[in-house]
């Protein structure tokens, strides 16, 4: 038997919940009196586990006053999963609003329809819950979103969620998070205090879900894998280096590509073996580098995106964009499309970007919205500052 414990904290309870899959074996609730008691409240949780659930995995789901997910539409999905949850993660304040303390970024989940679900936590609410899981002796799987968690309970439908000041509004579809946004909460709702997050984290899928990056036994795979592209990477290049060096039989030759697999034959089999090996290692150097150039130009259109999104006034919405070495073509929906390009043309706005002509105006969705097309370049420090550096690749 499988056993899954799941632990969902809100400003005003935590909760546990232990499954078998099918069945729940155990659940507890305790308040909290304050943000300062979430330590001590985790721990007496842990006091009261069955004995049989020492040393288990348990998932943490976080309510909205720690942790804010949000729906991405628009994002290149050739340009991979992890090189989005990289980019995200190291531009946070493109995606999110800016709040205190929230710097911890997620993994990057693409959903059904081809948009993508990332997340932002309190960076010190995950390393409390690091630090306190390990004191109770449980391994940490992964930390999540409590919107996620409870949509998958909620199963289908409309649903609100309180956490405190904070209310979670969201459409769940066949137990997954379609739509959600937070806000100002107004009365708490009763509903909330039952066991939804908790039950929902023990038993989600955790790669349908946006988790906590440098968090948990899940993220820590994910660093494995990133460690081990760096590790061939420098294996490659020391193979290559003491090719060069001579240091490898048939190094020079192999590096100019000189030898073919024919000429291969006629040599000794150890050392044909060691050229062929030398040669497919410089092939696989080479892919490297190819694959490290689209990484950095993805990155990099990614960023100016992310720029562009942040120019159009809040009367504007962004229905498409396309962009390429030589700029940014645009299409912006609003009631009155041109006073929104008025407010990009301020001084604040063409500092960073350039207004091309022509602009093209028609009809929008509907009698009370006008559509436009324009075109933008924007300007070298901010496609330079758009490059992705090495810090990028150990960004949180």
């Amino acid at each position: 038997m499988s056993l899954s414990l799941g632990i969902g904290i809100r400003t005003t309870a935590v909760s546990a919940v232990l499954t078998d899959g099918e069945r729940t074996l155990w659940a507890r609730q305790h308040a909290r009196q304050s943000a300062a008691d979430l330590t001590s409240v985790l721990l007496t949780i842990g006091q009261e586990l069955p004995p049989e659930v020492r040393g288990a995995s348990v998932r943490v789901s976080v309510g909205p006053e720690h942790a804010r997910a949000r729906r991405l539409n628009g994002l290149p999905r050739e340009a991979g999963v992890r090189v989005l949850s990289d980019a995200v993660a190291s531009n946070l304040g493109s995606f999110f609003a800016s709040t205190p303390g929230f710097t911890r970024g997620s993994t990057i989940v693409e959903c059904a329809d081809g948009a993508f679900w990332a997340a932002v936590f309190d960076d010190a609410v995950v390393q409390e819950i690091v630090s306190v899981t390990e004191t109770m002796g449980l391994i940490l799987d992964a930390i999540l979103p409590a919107a996620f968690a409870v949509a998958l309970v909620r199963l289908d439908g409309r649903f609100v969620w309180h956490d405190g000041r904070r209310a979670i509004e969201g459409l769940a579809q066949q137990g997954t998070l379609a739509e959600a946004s937070v806000r100002t909460a107004e009365a708490p709702d009763p509903a909330s205090l039952l066991f939804d997050d908790a039950a929902g984290a023990a038993r989600i899928d955790l790669t349908r879900v946006p988790l906590a990056r440098d968090a948990g036994r899940r993220a820590a795979t994910e660093r494995a894998h990133r460690a081990g592209a760096s590790v061939r990477a420098l294996w490659v290049a020391g193979l290559i280096a003491l090719t060069a060096a001579g240091v490898i039989p048939g190094g020079v030759a192999v590096l100019q590509g000189r030898l073919t697999r024919t000429e291969l034959q006629t040599m000794p089999g150890e050392r044909a073996r060691l050229v062929a090996r030398e040669q497919d290692a410089r092939r696989y150097a080479h892919n490297l580098v190819a694959l490290e150039r689209f990484r950095a130009q993805h990155v990099s259109m990614l960023r100016q995106l992310a720029w562009l999104a942040a120019l159009v006034p809040d009367s504007a919405r962004l229905r498409w964009a396309q962009g390429d070495s030589t700029g940014w073509q645009l299409e912006l929906v609003a009631p009155r499309v041109g006073s929104a390009i008025d407010a990009m043309s301020a001084p604040g706005v063409t500092e960073q970007a350039a207004l091309l002509g022509p602009i093209r105006t028609t009809s929008g969705d509907g009698p009370a919205h006008e559509r436009a097309v324009l075109s933008l370049k924007l300007l070298s420090r901010v496609v330079r500052d758009s490059l992705p550096t090495v810090d990028d690749e150990d960004a949180p």
